[in-house]
């Protein structure tokens, strides 16, 4: 029931995080134990690190959703496979914005402690993020 009750916790936090997409990072703490670290794509950075980062996402990006295809949890972990849908409303990485929707491959895995997370190991597609805005921005061939 253990494993449930955190796949439970990660669909709880992925809704809101939804839901919050382009507001303040602030609600973030709640969800974040004191020593929170996040390893993202090789670089691992803590709880503050980590929101100073959204800002940039928040501008460039809108309509946040995950689609989630599966969890597996087993003791204080969980994993998550799940495609997220964006549209891309402003510059990033140098591609102007092409009011283009597309999607971003992550797989996410977090370790709870106390109802919250201690630590989340995240791997983005962002390569094939940025080759499906290039091919928005060049247009139909």
């Amino acid at each position: 029931m253990h494993s449930e009750k955190n796949k439970a916790l990660l669909q709880q936090f992925l809704d809101e995080y939804d839901q919050n997409w382009g507001k303040s990072v602030d609600y973030l703490d709640q969800w974040f134990t004191d020593d929170f670290k996040v390893h993202f794509n090789n670089e691992t950075m803590d709880a503050a690190a980590f929101k100073a980062l959204l800002p940039a996402f928040y501008e460039a990006f809108a309509d946040f959703r995950h689609e989630v295809h599966f969890m597996v949890a087993e003791d204080d972990l969980v994993t998550s496979v799940q495609t997220i849908h964006i549209k891309h409303i402003r510059e990033w990485e140098g591609v102007a914005a092409t009011g283009a929707t597309v999607s971003l491959n992550d797989i996410a895995v977090l370790r709870i402690r106390d109802g919250k997370f201690a630590e989340e190991w995240v791997a983005l597609d962002m390569a094939g993020l940025v080759q499906q805005l290039e091919a928005a921005a060049k247009g139909p061939e």
